[in-house]
């Protein structure tokens, strides 16, 4: 996932719904439930807020695998690709 525009996004996407305070830096790397101290109920927003931002849908058994901020943005772009072809 070379795209840092996406990454910005999403950034932003996961700061906002997460209810992320801007101090805390949020990077590829960064863990939604274990560095960002993300709820089940603010995860389920987190993950409601990507579907709507990049308009698509994040299917439940892909969920598990999305654990970091980098995990959603390889799944977006790999949607985004799918869509394109």
């Amino acid at each position: 996932m070379n795209d840092p525009n996406l990454m910005t996004q999403l950034c932003a996407t996961v700061r906002k719904a997460g209810r992320i305070p801007r101090e805390v830096p949020i990077s590829a790397e960064t863990c939604l439930v274990e560095d960002l101290r993300i709820d089940s109920l603010d995860l389920f927003a987190v993950l409601i807020a990507v579907q709507d931002r990049f308009d698509l849908v994040i299917d439940v058994e892909d969920m598990p695998d999305l654990n970091r901020v980098g995990d959603l943005a390889a799944y977006v772009a790999s949607r985004r690709s799918a869509a394109a072809a």
